[in-house]
């Protein structure tokens, strides 16, 4: 296998299936202390967010008593932009320790077939092209880390569903000891 990718699920339809060069221009960046407007603000200003030094240090210096964000509201949120849209981030999702998620492709003529191709292959058109990752990173439209987290909470993101579903999958599909 290869090396160990970063996983990050966006809330937006990409028509590309392959591997891109996503570190020259997704660069999130520690949101400390600040609203995550001005967050994205500075980002956006500093071209991406590319020296996490120099936006921590601004960040710090915000003053938050207009939106009511504590740096503790903050704490592990990460922002970026795509597209010109501000997007946020709470701590990545853990995959489960029995689970190992893998980068992988289908050729073009399984995606135009609509399942899997025709022929003796036996792997479906399926092949391995980035690695593997343990955690995945739901990034959100939402721009107040608040009610992110409120939504956290409550359990709606689908990165912490689709672990949820795997645990409950294990567990009906376990041999009874």
């Amino acid at each position: 296998m290869s090396s160990t990718a970063e996983c990050h699920l966006l809330p937006c339809d990409i028509e590309y299936g392959g591997n891109a060069p996503v570190h020259i221009y997704f660069r999130p960046t520690a949101v400390e202390g600040a609203s995550s407007d001005e967050a994205a603000a500075k980002q956006s200003e500093s071209g991406g967010g590319n020296n996490k030094t120099e936006t921590a240090a601004t960040n710090a210096d915000a003053d938050n008593t207009s939106t009511g964000t504590s740096s503790q509201d903050s704490a592990g949120v990460l922002a970026a932009q795509l597209r010109g849209r501000g997007l946020l981030c709470l701590q990545p999702t853990a995959l489960p320790t029995s689970v190992v998620g893998t980068v992988v492709s289908t050729d073009n003529a399984t995606r135009m077939a609509g399942g899997a191709a025709q022929g003796s292959g036996g792997g479906g058109g399926v092949e391995l092209v980035g690695g593997t990752f343990t955690s995945i990173h739901e990034w959100h439209h939402e721009h107040d880390v608040r009610s992110l987290k409120r939504a956290e909470l409550k359990g709606s993101g689908v990165a912490g569903r689709t672990v949820e579903w795997m645990e409950v999958a294990r567990s009906v599909h376990d041999p009874i000891e």
